[in-house]
């Protein structure tokens, strides 16, 4: 008869021979149209947890091709070098089968159906995290989390511990409809500033908001528009019926979106109302360690012993990195808000 270290040992194996966990880790970064664009530009870290490396702070900046020990691409500003730090988060989550679940499906295939159907578990909780942290995650609010978008477009927070007040230029471009020339009108209209929202109303807005990042220079223009489902909707509708092209990449694995005026704009359920962001993804990067997964361990559950679990613990360690960030903006108050 199988000792419980020896169903331990058993279940540890099939996990690791199966690769069951990176399978749904890597199904994780490519679980939204932002995630699988940023997970083009993933650079795998080893070691500790905090990281340090050369930013561009203007656009003279001249990138360069030197890597440290954790293999992490720098960019450097020539003459005086600024070192921005950054801090992977830390996703936990537990795993259990119990003992009786266990003995109830011996055999090398009836155990892969309950870890698979553990993972299926699992995957759906992570998924949602990760997509959540890709635009709210704050170390400053969690210690544990990652960084997410927000943080990297909000001006004046210090982030990557470099101080703005002393680097302007670090600071991401930041644009309020509802105070700058673009005023908020009815939710047939993005903006006020134009009679309405056709074709050649969202390319006036978006060549308008690209000009304010790039300043004409083609090279430091974003490749990405981040929006909203409403407001996606409506620069869908501005085009039609013109011919709607679209980036096939993204098409091939699931992900709607529109080719306009030069960029790929594209809607997240998670972005905050009213809001877009305008990214160039070739500056962030999604930085992650292996994945962790420590071995299962028993645990006894009532003083008799005979009620046990088998518990794992998964650690998914990653965060964004920006290390342009004048090249990045954010829009807010963009048309009315939905009720």
């Amino acid at each position: 008869m199988a000792t419980l270290e020896d169903l331990r040992v058993e279940l540890n194996t099939i996990i690791r021979d199966y690769d069951l966990f990176n399978e749904v880790v890597d199904r994780m970064w490519k679980s939204s149209a932002l995630a699988t664009i940023l997970s083009k530009n993933k650079r795998q870290v080893s070691g500790g947890i905090s990281y340090e490396f050369r930013v561009r702070l203007t656009e003279t900046d001249i990138p360069t091709q030197r890597k440290r020990f954790y293999d992490v691409i720098e960019t450097s500003r020539v003459g005086n070098p600024v070192v921005g730090k950054f801090q992977l988060g830390i996703m936990q989550k537990a795993i259990s089968i119990s003992k009786d679940e266990i003995e109830a499906n011996k055999g090398e295939a009836k155990i892969i159906d309950v870890v698979t159907d553990r993972m299926k578990e699992f995957e759906e909780s992570a998924k949602k995290q990760f997509l959540l942290d890709l635009i709210y995650g704050n170390p400053a609010v969690d210690a544990n989390a990652p960084t997410g978008l927000e943080v990297i477009l909000t001006p004046n927070n210090n982030y990557a511990g470099i101080d703005e007040t002393i680097y302007p230029s670090w600071s991401p471009v930041s644009i309020n409809a509802s105070t700058s020339t673009y005023a908020v009108d009815t939710d047939t209209k993005l903006l006020s500033t134009y009679s309405t929202t056709d074709a050649r109303t969202i390319d006036l807005f978006i060549n308008d908001v690209v000009y304010k990042i790039s300043k004409g220079q083609p090279e430091l223009k974003p490749n990405i528009v981040l929006t909203t489902g409403h407001i996606y909707s409506l620069i869908k509708a501005a085009i039609y019926p013109q011919v709607i092209l679209q980036d096939k990449a993204l098409v091939d694995v699931g992900f709607e979106n529109v080719k306009f005026s030069g960029l790929t704009i594209i809607e997240d359920p998670f972005i905050p109302d009213r809001t877009m962001y305008f990214l160039s993804t070739d500056d962030i990067m999604m930085l992650y360690k292996s994945l962790d997964l420590n071995p299962p361990e028993f645990k006894v559950e009532d003083p008799s012993g005979k009620s046990r679990t088998l518990i794992s613990i998964v650690e998914v360690e990653w965060t964004l990195a920006c290390t342009k960030r004048r090249n990045q903006a954010k829009v807010t108050n963009v048309g009315d808000a939905q009720s």
